[in-house]
């Protein structure tokens, strides 16, 4: 069977339970940034800033200021000078949008979008890759009255 026909049998399957497609209604838009749990809105937008301000500093490639958004566990267990050496500097970043915030309590998951590029030597050999954009899931804890950024492991360091 040729694709066309089989992704047509697919979709005439998969869309014939909801009649006419003028009968679906449209699916609602999130707004941007979607928040779920009702958060108290002082502590979401405080939140919203020290992400926002955290990317800005990764942007302008001022490690030391984002480091400073890391939790004080971290800061207790990297000294700033590991975390610099750490840091890649074979990465532009470009740029960085909230994309969704979930806060539970004193813990939030917030999802943002990042645009980079690399900055490979030629002997890397990846042929000019360009700006990659791609979706992170950051969690942020709540602890002594402000928001600390939480290294994840296995995850994009950043």
């Amino acid at each position: 069977m040729h694709k066309s026909a089989l992704f047509l049998a697919f979709m005439a399957i998969v869309l014939s339970p909801l009649g006419n497609a003028e009968d679906v209604p449209p699916m609602p838009q999130p707004a941007t940034p979607v928040v779920t749990d009702n958060a108290n809105p002082e502590k979401k937008a405080n939140l919203e800033q020290r992400v926002n301000s955290r990317w800005a500093a990764m942007i302008k490639k001022d490690f030391t200021q984002a480091y400073q958004y890391f939790s004080p566990a971290y800061r207790k267990l990297f000294s700033l000078e590991t975390y610099l050496d750490r840091t890649g500097r074979n990465v532009d970043w470009i740029s960085a949008e909230i994309l969704e915030v979930s806060i539970k309590g004193s813990r939030a998951k917030v999802r943002v979008h990042v645009d980079y590029r690399l900055n490979l030597p030629p002997e890397a050999n990846f042929g000019g890759v360009g700006t990659i954009g791609t979706d992170l899931d950051e969690v942020w804890l709540f602890e002594d009255g402000n928001w600390w950024y939480v290294q994840q492991e296995g995850g994009m360091s950043a």
